[in-house]
Order: structure tokens, then sequence, then C-alpha cells
């Protein structure tokens, strides 16, 4: 008797007789459990399992031969049917067996990502991705595998609560950003309708606002909340006082904040293109004339700015101008007159000065006689404005001598730094019209200049040797410098050697 086994799973036919022992001859007949005949070859799935006879009929006087093969069945495991299912984060633990369709065999094992054994599956620990269940099968079946495809949906998170402070002005603020990691495509709702999200301090209600997440996939039907409350804070108004609105140059003027202790910081702009900073006081020295506009912008605790702008302005005055003119500017000791040329301005008060003594002129032009002394005349006038600014111009005048000679009547040109030259002092003249001649006692040139100051060295034509010792005649002709009174005089000087 021989053995066959087959696994229930087995598919098509086998051939029986190769499941006999020795060398069995073909040709004989096959007969089924049922005693019925049979097919050399057995079918899986359709023959029954059992004893099956093979026999040969052999002529007499041979008597037939037969054997028997016993068809055994081993029925086959069953991991069941897979396929993927999905948990979301916060659900119990599952057995995985639940995931399985069909009929599995009980007694299989599970695996997990990395292949690690595992039972129950707690999706709270757990990492999601395929998850294989085996189960053993008896010889001659095979093991059998099932595979579930496992995808974990995260619970939906909005973040954790925020607040936001905005200044009145502030510039449209996205509330998403004042929350703790949140979860991107949720929705708001608060005292205002916001278009995504987004809060305008300038025409949202402020208040408390809701960010709302739903869950998606498994984890649908859950939600989770938080909230951002928005608050604005107002502007600050601030207001400064001016300690001095007009005076004259270089003014000093401090401007200072009212209700400072509100302010956490203040930038000055003083009209005049200089900037300072300073909480309480700003502080300015003005050192040009004009009208000058301060403005100041304050920071409040809130990091909110105000700006606020002097009512009027700060008038600084340069004083007025004191211009005049004095026509000429010498005159002759023997008639010292000169015009003042002044024109008055309105609002202005003048006083005039000669010479450390105040006088008193008529108001504008007007002609004055200074002192017959030959030397520098100073005249000054000062003029002051409404506001007491003063401003001073002076003028020189020369009162000089008419047309005066004096010459010495011996020189030593020895080079010894004492009277080595002749020069004439001739005062009051015209300098462009003057002629200086010296002659020997042969009426010899030596000499000849039109240069007032340029005197003799006692050489002829200033270069070369000394002229012998002798007297030699000189000639000068000059013409006043206030008139045209031409002057011609000769005289001798003695040179000594």
């Amino acid at each position: 008797m021989a053995l066959y086994t087959y696994c229930s799973s087995a598919q098509g036919t086998y051939a029986l007789l190769n499941g006999l022992l020795g060398a069995p001859q073909a040709g004989g007949q096959w007969t089924a459990p049922n005693g019925l005949p049979h097919g050399p070859n057995f079918s899986f799935g359709s023959d029954p399992a059992g004893i099956y006879t093979y026999t040969i009929t052999a002529p007499a006087p041979c008597t037939s031969a037969s054997s028997t093969l016993v068809v055994s069945e081993v029925q086959a495991v069953s991991a069941g049917v897979g396929g993927a299912i999905a948990l979301c984060e916060n659900d119990p633990p599952e057995d995985p067996g639940s995931w399985l369709t069909g009929a599995p065999t009980a007694g299989g094992t599970w695996t997990g990502p990395g292949g690690v054994v595992v039972g129950p599956v707690d999706p709270q620990i757990d990492l999601p991705g395929n998850y294989t269940y085996t189960v053993t099968g008896s010889a001659p079946c095979p093991d059998a595998q099932a595979l579930v495809a496992l995808t974990i949906a995260s619970l939906p998170d909005a973040g954790s609560d925020g607040a936001v402070d905005l200044c009145a002005d502030a510039t449209p603020f996205a509330l998403f950003g004042a929350l703790g990691g949140a979860d991107a495509g949720g929705s708001w709702s608060g005292p205002s309708a916001l278009n995504g999200g987004v809060f305008d301090p300038g025409a949202h209600t402020p208040g408390t606002y809701t960010y709302t997440v739903n869950g998606v996939g498994a984890c649908a039907g859950q939600n989770d909340a938080s909230v951002v409350v928005a608050t604005v804070s107002p502007l600050p108004t601030p207001s400064f006082t001016t300690s001095a609105v007009r005076g004259c140059l270089p003014l000093q003027v401090q401007y200072t904040l009212n209700n400072s202790t509100a302010f956490i910081g203040a930038q000055w702009n003083f009209g005049d293109g200089a900037s300072g900073s300073g909480v309480p006081a700003g502080m300015h020295t003005y050192v040009q004339a004009g009208t000058y506009t301060a403005q100041v912008q304050v920071t409040d605790v809130n990091g909110c700015l105000g700006s606020a702008q002097a009512v009027g302005g700060v008038l600084v005055s340069a004083g007025p101008p004191a211009n005049f003119g004095v026509t000429p500017e010498r005159v002759s000791v023997e008639d010292p007159i000169a015009d003042v040329l002044h024109t008055p301005r309105t609002g202005v008060t003048y006083a005039w000065v000669v010479d450390g003594e105040s006088i008193s002129p008529p108001s504008g032009s007007f002609p004055w006689t200074f002192d017959a002394w030959v030397g520098q005349h100073v005249i000054c006038l000062e003029a002051t404005d409404t506001l007491g600014c003063v401003n001073t111009n002076c003028a020189r005048v020369l009162v000089d001598d008419v047309l005066t000679i004096f010459s010495p009547n011996a020189f030593t040109p020895n080079g010894d730094g004492i009277n080595d030259t002749f020069l004439s002092s001739v005062i009051g003249l015209d300098p462009d019209n003057y002629s200086f001649i010296i002659f020997d006692r042969w009426g010899n040139e030596v000499f000849n200049t039109t240069d007032h100051t340029e005197a003799w060295n006692g050489a002829k034509g200033n270069a070369g040797d000394i002229q012998p010792q002798d007297v030699y005649v000189w000639r000068i002709l000059a013409r006043d410098q206030f008139s045209a009174e031409r002057k011609e005089v000769f005289g001798t000087a003695t040179l000594i050697r």
C-alpha cells in the first residue's frame, strides 16, 4: 500500500501511477474509493480522498495483480484577505484580525513595519505602514499571508491661544501668526467677519476670535479650536510747549512735551533741517534767521506712534540791516565834510556814533563834518528791530593833509643803516601825479622816479658806485590830492661820504 498526500488548495491533476511503489506495469485499471472505475489521473478539488486500487488483469493461467494508493488531503490554511485601513490617532487599540475579510485561519502571527511582532495596534504609539498576518501551513500546504496598509490620520490642531495688541493705524494683521503651531485651513469666527483671518485694526471690532480646525479622513468629525484676543490701542495725541516763539540769533529754544510720562520716546524735527530726540524735551539752537515750525513724533508704551506740530512757529531774527554809505572816503583836513547816505526802514530804531561819540543827525541821508585832525575817523550805525535784535555797521573816513613837502638837507649812504638814503616827505599828494629828479652841480641828472616811496641811495640811477660827496639839487613836481593844484619845489641835499 502506498500513500499520497496533497494540499486542499492544489489545482490540476495528479497521475495516480506515480504514487505506487516499485515499478508498476502500465495498462492497468483504477478503481475509486466508491468501487467505481476511475481514470489514471486524480483531479484536485473534485475527486475524493480515499483508497484507489490499481489492477492488472493477466491471462490464464496467470492471476491478476493489484495494489492500492491511499490518497489523503491536508487542509490548506488561510490568512484571509487584506487591504487598507485608516485610523485616527486617538482611536482605541484594535485587533488587527478585524481588518481581514474572508475566513482567516486562527493562530497566525501579526508583524508591523520593520518586522516587529505586534498584538493589538494602538494608533497613539504604533507606526503607520504595512502590517502582515502570517499563518503557518502543514506540509505539503504552504504558509499563508495577508497584508494590510495602515494609515493614521492626525487629530486637528488649532495651536495654542494667542493675543495681539495693534496700534489703530497698523497694517492688517493675519491672526494665524499669533497661534502656536496650528494647522492651516481652519476657519475664523468672532466679533467681525474676517477675510482669510486678517484683522484690520482700522475696520474690525476688537475682541476674541476663534480659530477652528476640522479633522479629515479617519479623524473626520473631530475638531480643535484656539482663540486670539485682538486689542487695538489708540494713537497717542501729543502736544508740546515752546520756551520762546521769537528772538534774536542765536536763539535757543526748548520744546517740552505735555503729559510726557505717557511716552517712551520722541523724535524732534526743529524745522531748519536739524533733528533730535528726547523725552520730555528737545533743545535746539537756531543759527539762521527765519520762521520755523517744529514737529514731534512720539512712541507710547504700546509702541504706537503719534505726532504733533507747533501752532504758529518760531521767529528768529538776525537783526535789521545797518547799511549806509559814506562819500568820499578821504577828505581834506581843510574841508573835512562827507555825505552819509542812508535809507531808514519802518519799525527799526537807529543810533549813530562818530569817533566814539553819539550824534543825532536827521533821519535819512545827511552831510557830516568830521573833526579837523589828520587820521582815520570811524562812523557807525546801530540798527535795532522790534525784537531788540541789533546789527552794527561801521565805515572809515580818512581826514588827510593838503599837499605839503618836507625834505632833509643831507644823507650819508655808507651802509650803516642810519640816514643811508635821501627821500623828501610829501603828504597830501595825488600819487598818480608825482615826479622826483636829482641833479649834480653841473646839471646832470643822477636820479629820477615817479614813485613817491622810492628814495635815492646815492648811486646814479640807484645802481653802481656812490656819487662823489657834494651838494645835489632836487626837484619835486606833485599835485594836491584834493584839488588840481600842482606844486614844483626845488632844494639841495649834501651827500656825505
